[in-house]
């Protein structure tokens, strides 16, 4: 399996704002149909509160695809190379 990591610029080119927000409709629709599952999402927090990672999982049941957003937040990182 190949994981694809896409950043901010390579998402607009394959995406609009409109084909964002229609796509987002179709989403709310599946929802509300009890076809899809789209949890809170869960933290979990380095010990010494540094950083955390947010996972937030979903299930389209209409095409039975999931998938899973994850993100890392580390404020101290701006004043370093990683920013």
């Amino acid at each position: 399996m190949k994981v694809l990591i896409v950043n901010h610029q390579e998402v607009h080119q394959c995406l609009s704002m409109h084909e964002c927000v229609d796509a987002m409709a179709e989403v709310f629709k599946l929802l509300s149909r009890n076809n899809a599952v789209n949890p809170l999402r869960h933290l979990m927090w380095l010990p010494d509160k540094s950083g955390l990672i947010g996972m937030m999982p979903a299930y389209n049941g209409e095409d039975h695809v999931m998938g899973l957003k994850a993100i890392s937040v580390f404020p101290g990182n701006h004043t370093t190379e990683f920013d």
